[in-house]
């Protein structure tokens, strides 16, 4: 065993101690007026056991000369650990919109200023971050790696998603999404004045950014356990984000049960509960499941067939779900998105014309896949393209979110229509990168690909380029209603929907650009071509929405657009010619 395994042990259980003592270390605390009440202790003692348990497993772990499975534990939990400490701050900057009973209960809407408990807290998440980094350079110095490289074990060099089988990796799929779409609901029902609660898009910055961390933490975890070829590395990986996504939810469920007759506990909440605990169990019964289907398909079968079959299937489904959701998008773009009373008139939805459009675009992509012999190579692309019909639904949600405030104004087919697209969207965004994982199990990894650096350079600057123009606004008026116009872009304040969507777009394109510029030739060319098309489609939106403000005059994302364009696409063509060459 080496020794930063036992300092990242003896990180975590110090700092799950500090999550554990916060609630009795005053978290917040008042000049005027009655102080805030006590902790829910139900919901305490849920978020301490949450905390303990990934150290505690990862103890015995390590006594059992299980590394591997210990530095999983302790990775999974800090990746998601990163999203808490970010939840963290708003007790610093505003404890009584936290919403963590756990820690305090508000009882008036006197101003309250954080105390020592908001702090230890905070420390004790920095710990369980800092645990896991320490976890994953100790597993990589005995080269007992939480990556796709060598496994001890002898597990013949298979990504775990394929040890598994099909059925298990899609239990793995739906309890994440399913997770992920809680996270972002609200975490209570409250009737109560001080309590207020919001879901993710209207609530606080470092509410939202926090669960949008955590979010991002357990889609990564997710994502790497699967492609890893260490069971007990991935079994781990995925227990331990399990226990920090349990953390949070399980909390808020136990507070939401015990905090009396005006707050109660949100489905979402309930949903997203649900999800940890599966993907604790899931997590728990990987090296049950793959060593049973070890012994029911005999080594040579395995090696005779490959991943083929496998890979087919999750191109299938990537396609599948990609083709749904243009159906949907197409479909809900013609449905009337609002009802109005008799008498009123109808307000035109412009947005839906970016659905229409994105919908078209979607499905152009998606058939491929259904196709094998084009599948491997459309693959990339459907990985970055399903965020334009992203684009498309949240515009349409953030103009249902103002025209449904006017009296007389309802909710159409359409606008649910939209929420399925982002749905389906985000859903098709996993399944392409799932196929990913199971195409990268039929590649040879022991040689990483020589890095084009001049090809890299173009498409990094297109990339940034292409992040500068999504959080800009693509055109602007000089006077309506009295005040000067600009389309969605960050400084809109509070986000709303379309921001929201813009920020994702924004995540998923350099996340691609940057896999690509280290990819092979082939794929990184079909990524870089994947975000370039990305761009374009949030370029196009500002033609298609722009006649609903008089006098527009063309914003600055159009000309910052055009430069990710031009990066991205040339960065595309030196891959490909890179491909062509063979290199």
């Amino acid at each position: 065993m080496h020794p930063r395994h036992r300092v990242a042990v003896w990180t975590a259980l110090i700092g799950a101690l500090a999550v554990a003592v916060a609630p009795a270390l005053a978290p917040a605390r008042t000049v005027h007026g009655p102080g805030p009440g006590g902790a829910i202790w139900p919901a305490a003692v849920v978020v301490a056991l949450c905390a303990f348990a990934p150290g505690l497993l990862a103890a015995l772990a390590l006594r059992s000369r299980r590394a591997s499975l210990g530095a999983g534990l302790l990775a999974g939990s800090g990746a998601v650990a990163v999203g808490l400490t970010v939840l963290d701050v708003q007790l610093l900057v505003g404890p009584i919109d936290a919403n963590r009973l756990e820690l305090l209960r508000p009882l008036t809407a006197a101003h309250l200023s954080p105390g020592p408990g908001a702090v230890v807290v905070l420390v004790g998440h920095l710990l369980a971050v800092a645990a896991g980094l320490v976890a994953l350079s100790a597993a990589r110095r005995l080269d007992d790696q939480p990556m796709p490289d060598r496994e001890p074990d002898g597990e013949e060099g298979r990504a775990v998603g394929a040890q598994l089988g099909s059925a298990a990796v899609l239990a793995v799929s739906v309890a994440a999404a399913v997770a992920v779409v809680g996270l972002f609901g609200a975490a209570l029902t409250s009737s109560d004045p001080v309590v207020l609660t919001h879901s993710v898009v209207d609530a606080p910055y470092p509410v939202a950014f926090g669960t949008v961390a955590v979010v991002a933490g357990l889609l990564l975890v997710v994502a790497m356990a699967l492609v890893t070829c260490s069971r007990w590395t991935s079994a781990g990986a995925l227990t331990g984000a399990g226990l920090g996504v349990l953390q949070l939810s399980g909390g808020r469920l136990t507070a939401g049960l015990g905090a009396g007759d005006r707050i109660g506990v949100s489905a979402a909440t309930v949903w997203s509960t649900v999800a940890a605990v599966a993907l604790v169990v899931i997590g728990l019964a990987i090296p049950v499941v793959a060593d049973l289907r070890d012994r029911a398909v005999p080594a040579p079968v395995r090696a005779g067939n490959g991943q083929a079959p496998s890979i087919g299937r999750a191109h299938r489904v990537a396609g599948l779900c990609g083709l749904v959701t243009a159906v949907v998008a197409v479909v809900g773009a013609v449905l009337p998105v609002l009802r109005v009373s008799a008498g009123l008139p109808e307000p035109r939805i412009y947005a839906t014309r970016v659905e229409l459009a994105a919908g078209v675009l979607l499905a152009i992509v998606a058939v491929w896949l259904l196709l094998s012999e084009y599948a491997v190579r459309v693959r990339p692309v459907l990985a970055v393209v399903w965020t334009v019909p992203l684009l498309g639904a949240t515009a349409v949600l953030e103009s249902v979110v103002f025209a449904s405030d006017v009296p007389g104004v309802g909710l159409g087919p359409g606008a649910f229509a939209a929420g399925l697209v982002v749905i389906g969207a985000v859903t098709t965004g996993v399944a392409a990168g799932m196929a990913g994982a199971a195409e990268r199990s039929e590649i040879d990894t022991s040689v990483d690909p020589e890095v084009d650096r001049p090809g890299a350079v173009v498409t990094g600057i297109g990339a940034a380029a292409a992040v500068v123009s999504l959080v800009l606004p693509l055109y602007t008026a000089p006077d309506v209603g009295g005040r000067s116009f600009a389309a969605a872009w960050i400084g809109h304040l509070p986000w709303g929907w379309d921001v929201w969507g813009q920020v994702v777009t924004a995540v998923a394109i350099a996340g691609a650009a940057l896999v690509a510029a280290r990819a092979r030739p082939a794929r990184g060319a079909a990524l870089s071509a994947g975000c370039t098309i990305a761009v374009i489609g949030y370029l196009a939106t500002g033609p298609l929405t722009w006649a609903r403000v008089p006098d527009h005059r063309v914003g600055p994302a159009m000309f910052v657009g055009a430069l990710a364009v031009v990066g991205l696409g040339a960065g595309a063509v030196m891959a490909g010619r890179r491909a062509a060459r063979g290199q």
